[in-house]
């Protein structure tokens, strides 16, 4: 699902004097594909241009500028050309250029149009700025141009994973089995808020809860616990990893355990109740 911005505003828009025959285009919404930008990874920029005037608007060229921090301003001030962007970027077009064209656009009219682009695999967690410079002609033939600014999350990619996991598939219920859990972070930087848990209503488990915290590149932990089935037939326990992002938001890997669980023989049966 990608991540849909709609609203006839946008943050930073500078645009010429309001003069007669002036065609007021804006970026009316725009799309993300995937909603959080993975440094490294390509993704798709779908963008929908309206014509907020009674005026037609014509040979309109809409180029897409050098993405910023969002706490820098862009060198350019939102003003004159957009910047071409480069391979030192933190985000390039990929597959055609920064510019597209369209032939015109009626009053009250609209057009989608959309770019593909990778960004820098060194980018940093955050949101950034991207400058859109809009070139166009009104209907006395004066060249004329609107500056706006769209945002882009950028989120780093953990790669949390569980490295093993070891269980019986068939068990008899009220005996004791183990569960065992290694996990690591294969990620070239730390993970943080990293946490693991055991859980199963058909079960009773001990030492099913693992806090680790922080988990740096390339290390790991394991989880020991065990577990009794409560009741017979095909039961299922579900492990837990958890971690925070890099804005602090929850996120979870989980992985399915199934157990055929039997009954215990009559003569196990008395063993146990004699046991208890």
């Amino acid at each position: 699902i990608g991540l849909v911005h709609s609203g006839k505003a946008t943050t930073g828009v500078t645009t010429t004097a309001t003069t007669p025959y002036n065609p007021q285009l804006v970026i009316a919404r725009y799309t993300v594909l995937p909603a959080q930008i993975v440094p490294g990874e390509n993704f798709a920029l779908h963008l929908v241009l309206e014509n907020n005037s009674g005026y037609r608007a014509k040979d309109i060229l809409v180029s897409l500028g050098t993405v910023t921090s969002a706490s820098e301003a862009p060198s350019n001030g939102g003003q004159g050309a957009a910047t071409p962007s480069s391979s030192s970027d933190a985000a390039v077009v990929v597959g055609t250029g920064n510019t597209k064209y369209i032939s015109g656009l009626a009053k009250g009219g609209d057009d989608e149009l959309s770019f593909e682009l990778i960004s820098n695999a060194a980018l940093a967690s955050g949101v950034y700025n991207l400058p859109i410079r809009l070139d166009y002609v009104d209907t006395k033939g004066n060249a004329r141009f609107s500056s706006q600014v769209i945002g882009l999350i950028v989120s780093r990619k953990p790669n949390l994973a569980i490295s093993s996991l070891d269980y019986p598939r068939e068990v008899v219920k009220g005996d004791k089995f183990d569960v065992v859990a290694e996990f690591e972070n294969r990620s070239d930087f730390a993970i943080k808020g990293v946490a693991v848990e055991l859980k199963g209503k058909d079960f009773k488990i001990t030492d099913g809860k693992l806090f680790i915290g922080t988990l740096e590149a390339e290390d790991g932990d394991v989880l020991e616990a065990s577990a009794t089935a409560k009741s017979t037939g095909a039961k299922e326990a579900t492990l837990i990893l958890k971690y925070r992002d890099d804005f602090n938001q929850e996120q979870k890997i989980e992985r399915k355990i199934k157990i055929k669980v039997n009954p215990a023989s009559a003569k196990e049966a008395e063993e146990k109740d004699l046991a208890e």
